[in-house]
């Protein structure tokens, strides 16, 4: 009886273990991607003027694209939104400091452009970019 008291235990125990990691996975997906899940460097062609190794990397879902890298939400300021989709990232420049601390800021096209605006490119906060690591290493400076 000591033995099958003692597997049961050990069973007991590596159920729960089981069930606590599913629900650590799973409350890491609600946030976001993981840093650097998905994030490279390839080059590309499709954006005139922006040609070259450019980052491809998903966004937080309704992140700003400012006209200027200072985080200033007047409307005439914020350029667009980002869906959350794996997009590209031109370059990273220095701006203000935002909520992430730092000072990186990464240039790209929104996906949805603001109203008044007939294009939608600008600059969005390097925590806004799950990189991991800011400026993403080998992305060129703007």
């Amino acid at each position: 009886m000591t033995i099958s008291r003692k597997w049961i235990t050990s069973l007991t125990a590596a159920v729960l273990a089981a069930g606590t990691l599913t629900a650590a996975s799973s409350a890491t997906a609600a946030t976001g991607p993981a840093a650097q899940s998905s994030c490279y460097l390839a080059q590309s062609t499709a954006y005139p003027g922006f040609e070259g190794n450019n980052l491809h990397c998903a966004p937080r879902a309704g992140a700003a694209a400012y006209y200027e890298p200072d985080g200033n939400e007047h409307w005439s300021n914020v350029m667009g939104t980002f869906s959350g989709s794996q997009r590209e990232f031109f370059c990273w420049t220095e701006g203000a400091t935002h909520s992430g601390g730092n000072s990186v800021w990464y240039k790209s096209w929104a996906d949805e452009p603001s109203v008044g605006h007939g294009f939608s490119i600008g600059y969005v906060k390097s925590t806004d970019v799950y990189t991991g690591t800011h400026p993403y290493p080998g992305l060129r400076h703007c």
